[in-house]
């Protein structure tokens, strides 16, 4: 799925709910790491709530050649 990628170090709790936030689209949650795509930068304070605190974060959005697979992986299933 498309959307701006989130990558969050984190130590202490993380309220799970983060995951099924209006607005993630791709949640994964590791030991202190979490990754979370969301569709736009609106979900971005939900999802920094959720981290009890955060040592580093980093947000990415795709580039051209995510889009492009994406979307042709969408053609593709629909044919």
């Amino acid at each position: 799925r498309i959307g701006d990628v989130i990558r969050i170090r984190f130590e202490g709790d993380v309220d799970k709910r983060v995951c099924t936030l209006p607005g993630v689209l791709d949640c994964v949650l590791g030991d202190g790491e979490a990754k979370v795509t969301i569709h736009d930068t609106g979900t971005l304070d939900p999802v920094i709530r959720c981290f009890s605190k955060i040592t580093d974060i980093c947000m990415t959005q795709p580039d051209l050649e995510d889009v492009f697979l994406e979307f042709a992986k969408g053609e593709v299933a629909s044919q």
